[in-house]
């Protein structure tokens, strides 16, 4: 990770599990077991307002769910929290906090992600495009939609290949029909 900070680690576990932004703010360190390889998602970080937070329940029963965790994955969070430690907050609720050891604002991570982008040179995005990035690069790696439905929490594979799948012009081949 090139960036040590807590944005940068939220952003490449968004982009690395799928989850929404409210999934990954709202995380707590009680529903990640890294021993295990997994966590739990049963909160979600809500925003009414630039200061407003409210912790609710994910938005279906599919939503709530377990996520298995690739290795670097797993290497990420256990550098999320030595920097909490660095930081001063061993003991912190919430995965992605403040300096202070608070629970953080999600706009801040779409703040953070547009600069980025901009930094590099590219279109820039929101969060919530990171989850589409997941779907698509599951789906070209091999993984059937209903693994991957599943994975980030939706009821049916239909709204993952509607809504989140998108192709790379490799995809498209010639269709010769014989007639």
């Amino acid at each position: 990770m090139a960036e040590r900070t807590t944005h940068g680690y939220a952003i490449a576990l968004g982009l690395r599990t799928g989850m929404r932004i409210g999934e990954v703010y709202g995380l707590r360190w009680v529903h990640v077991h890294l021993q295990e390889g997994a966590l739990r998602v049963e909160e979600v970080l809500s925003t009414h307002g630039e200061g407003s937070r409210t912790v609710t329940h994910p938005k279906t029963d599919k939503s709530r769910r377990r996520v298995p965790l690739a290795p670097a994955v797993v290497e990420l969070l256990r550098e999320v929290k030595a920097l909490q430690a660095e930081q001063g907050h061993p003991d912190a609720n919430y995965v992605f906090t403040t300096r202070r050891g608070k629970m953080q604002h999600p706009g801040n991570g779409n703040r953070v992600l547009k600069r980025l982008t901009h930094r590099l040179g590219i279109p820039s995005h929101s969060f919530h495009a990171l989850r589409h990035g997941f779907v698509s690069l599951a789906a070209k790696q091999g993984f059937s939609l209903e693994e991957v439905a599943v994975y980030v929490g939706h009821s049916d594979s239909g709204t993952t290949r509607r809504v989140y799948l998108h192709f790379w012009p490799e995809h498209q081949k010639p269709i010769a029909l014989d007639i």
